[in-house]
């Protein structure tokens, strides 16, 4: 099987009305590669880091609500579109993948049931640690061809120390991705081209 494709899915494009045509149609282009949708936490994870502001939260706590926030929207995505199918694992997504089927990534079982989840390659609990990372660190850990991050405008920069830097993305975001190849899409951008990112 060639390696899977992770589509890093901005949390603001879940807003989109026509999100789920969107989505069909980028994962038509990417056809025959398998897909691994990973959510970002959007709306919900905005308000956890507006509650860790006001009531400091530990950060194991806030990131935990984090990725619970990206599962949320994982579920809400697979039940919007019936062909999408929510994974906790590689096995399941090679399940799904072997079924004809988009997987969706739930972020929160597939982080928090690996028992070295604590380890030195593991991310830390920090709010420098999005849901891009934790896309970036699933696209290295499961060996994937590439990785797109599907975001709401277009790059104002192709590399990925100035998209840091602008706050474009977080700052682990190159350390989390390793070499793995990575893209840039503005889903909505009527061109919605693959930008190539550099390192």
């Amino acid at each position: 099987m060639i390696g899977p494709v992770v589509l890093k899915l901005g949390g603001s494009l879940l807003a989109i009305p026509d999100l789920i045509n969107l989505l069909e149609a980028v994962i038509d282009r990417l056809r025959p590669s398998p897909v691994l949708i990973v959510p970002g936490g959007g709306a919900a994870a905005d308000v956890i880091r507006d509650l860790d502001r006001k009531l400091q939260l530990s950060p194991e706590k806030a990131h935990r609500d984090a990725i619970a926030a990206m599962s949320y929207n994982a579920a809400l995505l697979c039940r919007l579109n019936k062909s999408l199918r929510l994974v906790r694992n590689y096995d399941e997504a090679k399940r799904v993948w072997s079924e004809g089927h988009s997987a969706v990534l739930d972020a929160d079982s597939f982080f928090f049931s690996q028992p070295d989840h604590n380890n030195e390659d593991s991310l830390p609990a920090s709010w420098d640690i999005t849901s891009d990372s934790i896309a970036g660190w699933t696209a290295r850990q499961w060996q994937a061809d590439r990785i797109i991050l599907a975001k709401s405008c277009d790059a104002p920069e192709t590399n990925l120390s100035a998209l840091c830097q602008l706050g474009m993305i977080d700052r682990a975001f190159a350390t989390s991705v390793g070499h793995v190849r990575t893209e840039w899409l503005n889903l909505r951008s009527r061109s919605a081209c693959f930008v190539p990112v550099a390192r």
